[in-house]
């Protein structure tokens, strides 16, 4: 008799960033078949269908009497549904981080700040995220006062005037400004701490504010988080259908993807039973200060009959982009028991050192992470309560 075949899909739902469709998952691929210490592992294209491609990972345990797997992964692709900013005027960058400046520092950040229901890494770092943004625009007021001090007799550019009038100042004054020689200040500045950083916080910042708020981005009148959530449900109906016979599920979110594949799962049904959601690096504990409809959510997992089968949240020691999924707070205002595991914190190899920006992308690398895809749902870390995790 030949060897039982588990057979399993894994469903990747990247962060923030703009990749070509695909990258991320073949990136998750490789990982899967390096860091799989005890397994023999081999890949293959599967077959496309319905319009998505998946690779497939067979990998069997060197060691024991665990089946051998059978892994289609497929990705959940959306970086296309990400703005090009990096063709705006000044002017526009300082309507655009003026307008994240105030969104962010005088929402629910401000509370939770002042409630410490925050872990302090995470308090320092987006204090210091607003300091960049206001450094991101004071480079522009100095591109704006050079602009004045070096324009001819024909008078400054017609986004100058703009600008001048919204701040309320004067062009002599700005341009004085700039004279003082407090354009090289702000160029050291920036290039210390490097531009392409600077963008960065402020790009992600702006898409989750428009995801969170359902914003029209581009063209037609659908909103950016429902257009978001709908890059993840044809791909869960894809694997659900009953022709690919899967036994297992895992949806894997990595960071800003966490948020979307929370929306996508939280009313999907019966197929929840046989799905086990992985959050990496996710900012929900974030997210759920700044818009109520996140925890609302996430209260639906605790809620819905049936449930889902399992959510692993996992977060690196030291990545402060990351926050651990919290407990939701119900409409009537009370808080709910624990439900799901603890969240799960892999140690880092000793003597790696690491910057922030490159912890919240080690999970790829983490092989503490890497390995419960290999495992069998009943392995994984369970519920605080086994009977109350059905």
């Amino acid at each position: 008799m030949g060897a039982v075949m588990t057979k399993r899909a894994v469903i990747l739902v990247p962060g923030f960033g703009k990749q070509e469709q695909l990258e991320a998952r073949d990136r998750l691929v490789d990982a899967m078949t390096h860091y799989s210490d005890g397994y023999n592992t081999s890949t293959e294209e599967g077959a496309e269908s319905g319009g998505l491609q998946s690779t497939v990972v067979r990998a069997t345990a060197r060691q024991g009497t665990q089946e051998a797997l059978e892994i289609h992964v497929f990705e959940a692709y959306w970086g296309d549904l990400i703005p090009d900013w990096g063709q705006e005027s000044p002017w526009a960058r300082v309507k655009r981080g003026l307008a994240l400046i105030r969104y962010w520092a005088w929402g629910g950040m401000v509370r939770a700040m002042a409630r410490q229901e925050l872990p302090r890494r995470t308090i320092v770092v987006m204090m210091i995220a607003a300091v960049l943004l206001l450094f991101w625009y004071f480079l522009a007021l100095t591109v704006l006062a050079q602009a004045l001090a070096g324009s001819d007799a024909g008078g400054s550019p017609e986004w100058v005037k703009s600008l001048v009038g919204f701040l309320g100042l004067t062009e002599e004054q700005i341009a004085s400004w700039g004279a003082l020689g407090s354009a090289p200040i702000v160029a050291f500045v920036v290039g210390f701490l490097g531009l392409g950083f600077i963008e960065r916080i402020a790009n992600v910042a702006a898409f989750t504010k428009a995801y969170l708020r359902d914003d029209i981005i581009g063209d037609g009148t659908i909103g950016l988080r429902a257009k978001a959530r709908h890059r993840v449900l044809p791909v869960l109906d894809h694997v659900y259908d009953s022709d690919h016979g899967f036994d297992e599920v895992y949806v894997v979110a990595h960071s800003l993807g966490g948020a979307i594949a929370i929306d996508a799962l939280a009313e999907y049904g019966d197929n929840l039973t046989r799905t086990t959601l992985f959050t990496w690096g996710s900012s929900i504990g974030v997210l759920v200060q700044q818009e109520p409809l996140i925890e609302q959510e996430i209260a639906k997992f605790y809620s819905a009959d049936p449930r889902i089968r399992n959510w692993v949240d996992v977060v690196l020691p030291g990545d402060y982009m990351a926050s651990t999924v919290p407990l939701p707070v119900l409409p009537d205002g009370t808080t709910v028991s624990r439900l799901f595991p603890e969240t799960v914190v892999p140690a880092l190899p000793k003597g790696l050192g690491l910057s922030g920006a490159a912890r919240h992308d080690f999970y790829y690398r983490s092989e503490d992470a890497i390995l419960m895809l290999l495992k069998p749902a009943e392995d994984l870390p369970q519920p605080v309560s086994v009977s109350d995790a059905g």
